[in-house]
């Protein structure tokens, strides 16, 4: 593997020269990018040597042992970028098809065919009730809804390869690349035959952000961000029976406690650009959704009056 990756992988006659040069610069790129990781953890193990002030005997053996976790940890590095490459390399043609064509304008993306797509980031932490919410908005703006979870689990039980590889990703704990998640997402917008979307509980962080604008070429119409005392999503998460394995309370305040910190900066971002609608969450579900509606009047159908809109309503930041 390394020595393919520094020769650089010339593929089939068949393969365009620019092609064969961005799978090489891919399977360079993880190759560093393994190899740092592997040097960074081995200059970590040996801080904790140093740091120990047992018997040299000791030292010895923990300096044997240091040696075969560092390699033990560079190859399952290199493994996990092989995967990732694999991915990457299988979606090139099919993204290079798409994403040429796909420019920013004014705020929103424009797909193949001169498809105009708008999309909406839904975010809120857990329990603050984006699920029910984005529910009203399908069925009363003709949005669809995505979830990035819900396509990745979906992926998963198709049995392809690339959930095949998905699965194994998770299985040993490892976070699936923010481009995998994309190009699921990615591929659910170019498939519907919609052009409106609300995108629930992503970007979950800013790699995420970063990934989707620059692999759909698109930017969020806005924000539209549940506010909700943590105390009153720990209520309700506890309190409601969904089945759910993880609602209890040390996992929900781990859930809550990757929101602020992965989850907010995003938000942040967004509402420095002027994005972001803030919503009282904390007030009954068809309070809330007036609220919602009052965003949402712009993308109303002129024809539709099933959903009366009170323009009037300010409550909203």
């Amino acid at each position: 593997m390394l020595g393919r990756g520094r020769e650089g992988w010339t593929g089939g006659d068949d393969d365009g020269e620019g092609y064969r040069n961005r799978k090489n610069n891919a399977t360079c790129q993880c190759l560093i990018i393994s190899h740092q990781s592997a040097v960074n953890d081995k200059v970590s193990l040996r801080q904790r040597l140093v740091r120990s002030s047992i018997s040299p005997r000791w030292r010895v053996e923990e300096k044997k042992r240091i040696g075969i976790e560092a390699h033990t940890l560079r190859y399952r590095i290199l493994f996990s970028s092989a995967s990732i490459h694999y991915f990457a390399i299988q979606n090139i043609a099919l993204m290079e098809t798409t994403m040429n064509s796909s420019t920013i304008q004014d705020g929103n993306g424009a797909f193949p065919g001169d498809k105009k797509i708008t999309v909406v980031f839904v975010l809120g932490g857990p329990g603050s009730g984006k699920g029910t919410q984005c529910s009203k908005i399908v069925e009363n703006f003709g949005f669809t809804h995505l979830s990035a979870g819900d396509l990745l689990r979906a992926e998963i039980k198709s049995g392809s390869e690339n959930g095949t590889m998905i699965s194994n990703m998770i299985k040993e704990g490892k976070i699936v690349p923010s481009e995998v998640t994309v190009e699921l997402l990615r591929k659910a917008i170019l498939e519907s035959g919609n052009n409106k979307f609300v995108i629930d509980g992503f970007p979950r962080n800013e790699e995420n952000r970063v990934a989707f604008e620059n692999v759909t070429k698109l930017e969020p119409e806005f924000i539209l961000f549940f506010d909700c005392p943590e105390e009153e999503m720990e209520q309700r998460l506890l309190g409601r029976n969904q089945g759910r394995d993880d609602d209890n309370i040390e996992t929900i305040r781990k859930r809550f406690g990757v929101f602020i910190e992965s989850s907010l900066p995003v938000i942040e971002y967004y509402d420095q650009k002027g994005k972001v609608r803030k919503i009282d969450a904390m007030k009954p579900i068809d309070d809330v959704f007036e609220d919602v509606k009052a965003i949402f009047a712009p993308f109303l159908a002129k024809d539709d009056s099933s959903c009366p809109i009170d323009v009037t309503n300010t409550n909203i930041l």
